[in-house]
């Protein structure tokens, strides 16, 4: 009981450490001892990779100590999974993908680094994506278990990919709306599946019989949370009966939608009441107990002027716009409908996650097959009668397609905040900006490695910017190009940044218009330093609240606050 760790069996600690998650084998057992070292570079700890139980968000615990021991400006998904491939050397055989932080580089990757998978978590693919899917499992040919969180558009030609390549195949999950092609080829090319999980999707009765007539060795079936049928339907269950575990809880024939018109309602009321009217006390919906002022003011509906109704709801987020205003009664359905109501388009209040409630009730509402952010962008920028001039888009789920749709359809922009941006499309949006004429404030998640030229092009065409919110790694060449590019700026927001005193001096002593300057959450300087505090004096509004030298020294600043990492955002 008293050996040391040297003398315990190597194999011994690789089967313990085999049981360990990811952050403990990266970032605690190999800092032990040697013998915990070598032991966890053994392949056999790296055969199971599940990144869904990480915290991947860059400000997370654990992204920031992994980038401060293996000593890296910052944090990507791509580099942690070269990192864990590579240790596995090419046997890992259950790969859990995060849902998001993903690129189909990263998936390629996984495809020539991991030719023994059998079980796959695939993240959510955006529709660029979707139909390179295929034909990566052409090298998974253990491939026994695969999980998608949402069904692709080319769903059939993936299970028949499968079917050729994947001999051992017998376990599929999927969410979304299971159409006739759907079902069909799941019993054309799957026959021999032994589980199926197609909870919290759209599964009509006939596809659900047409599967359980088709695929007669199902030993597990999960349709939890579908709509489309009844889960006491007798047909069905009578059908089922010969599987060994038949899951149907909360199945419902049509989807009861939750609008939550109440709350809606009352926020409605105090604006309007703000602007003079009492007209929302005519709604049946809206509560007895709500106070009545000067009701004999009262108008109807349709007496109502349109102007004072585009003036509230150009104050509702996208949710309401689409899902709520206009089903209230005709004259909201007009003004909804006004182009001023669609003027600013911020699709990061939305949760537009496949599974997402709104997700799910616009897909209903619309009587679409599945829910795509592209149909939700061309929808809402054709209301807009292309005069969108504030945007913010979701962090993910914007395609190349996308970027070009809105640099073409929507001239008048003049705040744009972009997703997380891909190599190629890091590219793209330098071009795009030539027809952002009126752009005045620009809005990064992450330093693109193009910065300098994305800043020279803003330069050329859009004349009145004077606002750039930007985090991520500020080289020299970056800081040079804001100082050269865009020298009149009187906005600049680098919080949560590595900044170095060196190129914030630059940056300051060369924008001498700067009125308001956000370094908050840096690192690179200490936020107390004369010299700086000395240059910034002039600029009207300075913020440096934890502000520090070294990484280290940041991680371990207990007030440490996500809020002044990467400005805040939330994935």
């Amino acid at each position: 009981m008293h050996g040391t760790w040297s003398a315990m069996e190597l194999d011994c600690l690789v089967e313990i450490f085999m049981k360990l998650s990811l952050d403990d084998l990266t970032l605690a057992v190999p800092f032990v001892c040697k013998s915990w070292l070598a032991a966890a570079g053994h392949p056999h700890c790296w055969k199971k990779l599940d990144f869904r139980r990480l915290d991947l968000l860059p400000w997370s615990n654990f992204s920031k100590n992994f980038t401060l021991q293996y000593h890296l400006p910052y944090f990507t998904f791509t580099y942690f999974l070269k990192f864990t491939t590579n240790r596995s050397c090419k046997s890992v055989t259950d790969l859990r993908f995060p849902l998001k932080f993903t690129s189909m580089e990263d998936l390629v990757l996984a495809s020539n680094e991991c030719p023994k998978l059998k079980y796959v978590a695939l993240p959510v693919m955006s529709q660029s994506e979707q139909p390179q899917i295929p034909q990566l499992v052409w090298k998974w040919k253990d491939l026994e278990r695969l999980e998608m969180a949402s069904k692709p558009s080319n769903f059939a030609e993936l299970v028949k990919n499968i079917s050729l390549n994947c001999r051992n195949f017998s376990w599929l999950m999927v969410s979304g709306p299971i159409r006739e092609e759907d079902a069909l080829a799941i019993v054309r090319y799957l026959p021999k599946l032994k589980k199926l999980e197609l909870k919290n999707s759209y599964l009509p009765k006939e596809e659900l019989l047409m599967i359980l007539n088709g695929c007669r060795e199902l030993e597990k079936l999960n349709l939890n949370d579908c709509i489309g049928f009844n889960g006491d339907d007798k047909e069905i269950n009578a059908k089922a009966s010969q599987i060994k575990e038949f899951r149907k809880e909360g199945c419902k024939l049509y989807y009861e939608h939750k609008m939550m018109f109440f709350g809606t309602l009352v926020a409605l009321v105090v604006v309007a009441r703000r602007v003079g009217f009492c007209w929302m006390q005519e709604f049946s919906l809206l509560p007895k107990h709500v106070p009545e002022a000067n009701m004999d003011s009262r108008i109807s509906w349709s007496a109502m002027e349109i102007d004072c109704l585009v003036e509230i709801f150009m104050k509702l987020g996208l949710d309401d716009l689409t899902l709520v205003v206009p089903f209230v009664c005709r004259s909201w359905l007009s003004a909804v409908r006004h182009p001023l109501c669609w003027k600013k388009l911020d699709f990061r209040q939305v949760d537009v996650l496949p599974w997402s409630n709104f997700s799910k009730t616009f897909t209903f509402i619309y009587s679409l097959p599945y829910f795509s952010f592209t149909y939700f962008l061309k929808l809402a920028v054709k209301y807009s009668r292309s005069s969108v001039t504030e945007l913010r888009l979701p962090l993910k789920f914007t395609s190349s397609e996308d970027l070009k749709f809105i640099s073409d359809e929507c001239p008048k922009l003049r705040s744009v905040a972009l997703p997380i941006l891909s190599s190629d499309d890091e590219v793209l949006i330098s071009e795009l900006v030539y027809k952002w004429k009126y752009l005045e404030r620009l809005e990064l998640k992450f330093s693109p490695l193009n910065l300098p030229e994305l800043l020279k092009n803003i330069s050329l065409c859009c004349k009145k910017f004077s606002e750039l919110i930007i985090s991520g790694e500020i080289r020299e060449e970056d800081a040079m190009a804001i100082v050269s590019y865009v020298p009149h700026i009187k906005k600049l927001d680098l919080s949560g940044s590595y900044l170095s005193k060196k190129e914030l001096l630059n940056i300051v002593k060369g924008c001498k218009l700067l009125q308001e300057l956000n370094v908050n959450g840096c690192v690179g300087f200490q936020g107390d330093d004369s010299e700086i505090i000395a240059k910034v004096s002039a600029i009207r509004t300075f913020k440096s609240e934890r502000c520090k030298l070294y990484l280290e020294d940041a991680y371990e600043c207990g007030d440490w606050n996500k809020d002044f990492c990467l400005n805040g955002y939330i994935f």
